[in-house]
């Protein structure tokens, strides 16, 4: 009845009890109020709240004190404005559950090496928070070398800068259309080409005959 009562629908509800059933052990006045208060006094709106309660429920579960104030300060000493950790938390709030020792940190330190300024690592970090929770070693190194063995390692730098997005698709699919278009001289053109659908892909960029 609270979930209801705070503006989540009834399909809401059921979704996120299922999604993470602990939440129907935590305590309305000491868990829920806070942490729904919290996200409102930060600046989210009631919608928002509501939003991010239904597609993450598990960040209810989440101390305020050391887990949500602290990821959400790393984000502003990174660099980020208030209006851009907002978009973060409210439409990337699983974000929040990236631990800053363990995802957070490691991940900027990645893209600073790579060789992208503080200014575009900021970028990267707000057009695709998601890529702050991707893991290095089963995720996105093995997709910086794909890139970097068709691009060369600045080019492939600069793509990254520009597409961080491209982390969001499999492995596979990025290895198999960077070998067609390797083959036909239009790299350049991976961005469009990964969101292609298997059948658009091969239609538009036929393999060349042996």
């Amino acid at each position: 009845q609270w979930f209801l009562d705070i503006g989540l629908s009834q399909a809401q509800v059921v979704k996120a009890i299922t999604t993470f059933p602990p939440l129907l052990g935590y305590s309305i006045e000491e868990n829920l109020k806070p942490t729904v208060q919290w996200f409102l006094d930060f600046g989210l709106s009631q919608a928002q709240v509501v939003k991010v309660i239904a597609g993450c429920p598990q960040l209810l579960g989440y101390s305020i004190e050391e887990n949500l104030k602290p990821t959400v300060q790393w984000f502003f000493d990174m660099g980020l404005s208030m209006d851009q950790v907002v978009n973060v938390v409210a439409n990337y709030p699983s974000t929040l559950g990236a631990g800053v020792e363990k995802n957070l940190k490691p991940v900027r330190q990645w893209l600073l090496d790579l060789g992208l300024s503080e200014d575009q690592v900021v970028d990267v970090v707000t057009s695709f928070p998601i890529i702050m929770k991707l893991r290095l070693e089963q995720n996105l190194k093995p997709k910086q070398a794909l890139l970097e063995d068709a691009f060369g390692r600045s080019e492939a730098a600069t793509f990254i800068s520009n597409d961080p997005r491209i982390f969001s698709y499999s492995y596979q699919r990025l290895a198999t259309r960077l070998t067609v278009l390797v083959e036909r001289h239009e790299t350049h053109l991976l961005s469009s080409a990964t969101r292609l659908t298997e059948a658009e892909f091969a239609k538009r960029f036929p393999r060349k005959p042996n």
